[in-house]
């Protein structure tokens, strides 16, 4: 098992650490896997928004004269004080993780959107995945299902350590789920929506 328990990776240059429960990647090629850039320049995170999917990496380019960063509201990630160079998060679970540049928080905002995974068929059911690992503490998962029809959400999983589950309900139609991280109790957003059929 890596570290104390994840729910992102950082891969980051020689001589930065990581912080809270983020844990450094020593031999991690980041060709290998998708790759959203964010430019850090004129006092914005450009652009303000970026979706990935699960096990994606997200670059943000520090190209500004005045020193920024980019720290997760819960604590997932920070980069610290740059002003040059680049700082890259490979995104191991879903939700929509909001952040900020500690020193100028008020109008340097961000979001990074992680999708769910399912593969199955709308006759045999899904497997959902909305984490690359298992949680360990302080991490955990919630996954919520809307069911055809309805207005509201209803648990699929709360606080769960488990990074899969099967979705096969007995009623055909339409469903939609959607998933977040938590970090000592304090939640990333809902994941973009992800809409299945069953029949």
């Amino acid at each position: 098992m890596i570290g104390a328990v994840v729910a992102l990776l950082a891969v980051l240059p020689a001589g930065s650490a990581p912080a809270g429960s983020a844990v450094q990647i020593a031999d991690h090629d980041p060709a290998t896997r998708a790759n959203a850039v964010v430019q850090v320049d004129n006092m914005s995170f450009q652009p303000t928004t970026v979706t990935v999917k699960l096990d994606d990496l997200v670059t943000w380019e520090f190209l500004d004269t005045m020193a920024h960063t980019t720290t997760s509201n819960q604590g997932f990630w920070n980069s610290g004080l740059r002003t040059d160079g680049t700082f890259a998060y490979e995104f191991i679970s879903a939700g929509s993780f909001a952040y900020i540049c500690t020193r100028h928080p008020a109008s340097m905002r961000g979001v990074v959107k992680v999708r769910l995974q399912a593969t199955g068929s709308p006759k045999a059911g899904w497997r959902l995945r909305w984490a690359m690992v298992p949680a360990e503490d302080p991490i955990d998962y919630d996954v919520q299902v809307r069911r055809p029809g309805a207005k509201k959400w209803k648990v699929f999983r709360t606080d769960v350590t488990a990074a899969t589950g099967r979705l096969n309900p007995a009623k055909s139609g339409k469903y939609s789920v959607r998933g977040r991280t938590a970090r000592n109790g304090a939640h990333s957003g809902w994941s973009p929506v992800l809409r299945l059929r069953v029949s």
